[in-house]
C-alpha cells in the first residue's frame, strides 16, 4: 500500500503503474521491475504465505499485477482496513494473533477476488496455484479420503478449474 508516491514497472510482461493512495500485489516467485515515481514513498507492506492465501480465494487467478486503486470504494476500505491493521497490531496479545492473522488472510482474500488484474484476468492456469495444489497433495497422500472434490473444497475451485491445471 503506497500511503505516500508510488512507482511504475512491469510485472511479468504487464506495465503497472501505482499511485499514492493505491495497494498492488506482487507475486514474488514472478519477475517484476519498478521504479519509484517521484523523489520519496512511504509503503505498508504485507507478505502472506501463498499456501495461506491461495485456499481462501475463490476465483483461483493470478494476482500478480493486480492494482486495488484508491480512488474506488473497495480501495478505500482496503487501506482503512490495511491503516486499523498496522495500528492495532503492536498492542495484540500472543492468544489474539492467530485470530488476527486468519482475519488479516480472509479480507485480503474477499477483497483481492473482487479486483481486476492489470493484466490478462483470463490467465486461470497459474503456476503459483497449480505449485500449491501439487504441495497440498503431496502433504496430504497418505490421506484416504484426498481425492478431486477434497482438493476442490480445499482451494474452493471448481472441479473444471482443477482438472484444466493439471491437463
Amino acid at each position: 500500500w503506497y500511503r505516500r508516491g508510488g512507482y511504475r514497472g512491469m510485472h511479468a510482461g504487464d506495465d503497472v503503474t501505482v499511485s499514492p493512495g493505491d495497494v498492488s500485489v506482487l507475486d514474488l516467485s514472478r519477475p517484476f521491475k519498478t521504479r519509484i515515481a517521484g523523489d520519496h514513498f512511504h509503503n505498508c507492506n504485507i507478505f502472506i504465505p501463498r499456501n495461506f492465501l491461495l485456499p481462501q480465494l475463490r476465483s483461483g487467478r493470478a494476482l500478480h499485477s493486480l492494482r486495488l486503486s484508491v480512488d474506488s470504494a473497495l480501495g478505500r476500505i482496503f487501506t482503512r482496513f490495511l491503516a486499523a491493521t498496522a495500528e492495532e497490531l503492536p498492542h495484540a496479545t500472543q492468544a489474539e494473533i492467530p485470530t488476527i492473522t486468519q482475519s488479516i488472510v480472509g479480507t485480503v482474500a474477499v477483497l483481492l477476488d473482487s479486483v481486476e488484474c492489470a493484466g490478462d484476468p483470463s490467465s486461470l492456469l497459474d503456476e503459483p496455484t497449480s505449485q500449491a495444489m501439487r504441495d497440498y497433495i503431496e502433504a496430504n497422500l497418505q490421506d484416504p479420503y484426498l481425492d478431486a472434490d477434497s482438493l476442490c473444497a480445499a482451494f474452493r475451485c471448481s472441479r473444471a478449474y482443477a482438472y484444466r491445471l493439471f491437463r
